[in-house]
């Protein structure tokens, strides 16, 4: 025989062996329900039969409990499925405005980094406007101030002088002499007065 054949008919062997067990293992169960019947009818006292009929339900509703718990462990499961599937589907509908915003979030922090980049350029400009400040010397600007003061009032004064020395009266005379000078020179002209 080739080597698949061995194979083959060792795999048919335990397959037989294990159909036999599986076999005995119901008439197992089988004889041990009826001997449990047997017991229960050879037992004569009105207790123990009342005890092995407890002992009977009790196993009766370990059995209802298991089936019970399974019952449970499915319906926690499909729980746990549709509350992740819940999720899912959550995200996926929010997941389009959360990226929509994040967009407008990474432009405003964009506009922000360039007011930020504007704004250091204006304390740049202040520093160094002050610094020009702090570097003239306002002392001497004061006092070349008060010189050009000082010089303006002397300069004011005497212009005021020489307009104070003019004689106003003799001005006065002198105009209406020109007046009365110019009034006949205008008549014969033909001007009027």
């Amino acid at each position: 025989m080739s080597d698949e054949n061995k194979i083959v008919e060792n795999e048919k062997e335990e397959n037989k062996v294990v159909e036999t067990k599986v076999e005995e293992k119901k008439e197992a169960k089988k004889s041990e329900k009826e001997i449990n019947l047997a017991q229960l009818d050879s037992v004569k006292s009105e207790d123990l039969k009342v005890v092995v009929s407890l002992l009977q339900d009790l196993k009766k509703d370990q059995e209802l409990e298991r089936k019970h718990a399974r019952n449970q462990m499915i319906l926690a499961t499909i729980t746990s499925i549709l509350s992740l599937g819940i999720v899912l589907v959550c995200v996926l509908i929010l997941l389009p405005s959360i990226l929509t915003t994040m967009g407008k979030v990474n432009t405003v922090l964009d506009e922000t980094l360039g007011m930020v980049g504007q704004i250091q350029e204006i304390v740049e400009n202040l520093d160094g406007v002050s610094n020009e400040l702090n570097s003239m010397n306002l002392t001497a600007m004061v006092e070349n101030v008060n010189k050009l003061v000082t010089e303006g009032q002397a300069s004011m004064g005497e212009a005021m002088g020489k307009i104070t020395a003019i004689d106003i009266d003799g001005l006065n005379k002198a105009i209406k002499d020109l007046g009365s000078v110019v009034a006949p020179l205008a008549k014969l002209f033909g001007g009027r007065r």
